[in-house]
């Protein structure tokens, strides 16, 4: 359950659903059935660092007013229209990948971040109250175009730092955010209804 709760609710109650499990901490008290968190992961075999040579920054996602309008105020280029492997690819080249926008609605943290970390990139994103069920993700965030430009400058102009960050992030996601985690949280979640 990520993006439409009323017809995710339709859909749990006509399926007799016994347990729920969703992507947005928001929709957590809407369903009747026992609903639990489980956030989008990373799949390790796709997003990984690889060996190629990374430069400069990007926002990647779809081509919408608002992220074309951050995109320009920013400074930054807007990636659009790339295929899943194309992404993957696109991904592994960047040195920082600026998350903006999450197209998923209040509350969803989108695959993005997770595939971004997940391939060793830097994420630079969007101040967001999601981010504190994460502790353990050591975010980077900006509050706006203008301060999203600086911190990229920053970051671009100190490529240690750049690199240490981007292994903190890639380390706290292969530690506990791939699909294998999620996996056996939901055996998990499933063996505790026995």
């Amino acid at each position: 359950v990520a993006r439409y709760p009323a017809r995710e609710v339709a859909i749990a109650d006509q399926l007799g659903a016994d347990l729920v499990l969703t992507g947005n901490p928001c929709h957590m008290g809407t369903f009747q059935q026992r609903t639990e968190y489980l956030p989008y992961a990373v799949d390790q075999d796709l997003f990984h660092p690889g060996a190629e040579d990374r430069a400069g920054a990007a926002v990647i996602g779809s081509l919408f007013p608002e992220r074309a309008a951050f995109a320009a105020e920013a400074s930054v280029e807007l990636l659009h229209g790339l295929g899943h492997e194309d992404y993957a690819a696109r991904l592994r080249s960047l040195q920082i990948s600026v998350h903006h926008h999450a197209s998923g609605g209040k509350g969803l943290l989108v695959m993005r971040p997770w595939e971004t970390m997940g391939s060793g990139t830097l994420l630079l994103t969007e101040e967001d109250e999601t981010h504190k069920l994460h502790p353990d993700i050591p975010w980077l965030t900006y509050r706006d175009a203008d301060q999203c430009r600086s911190m990229i400058a920053d970051l671009l102009a100190n490529p240690d730092r750049l690199r240490k960050v981007a292994e903190f992030q890639h380390a706290a996601v292969m530690a506990a955010h791939t699909y294998r985690h999620r996996a056996e949280a939901i055996l998990e979640m499933i063996g505790s209804d026995r």
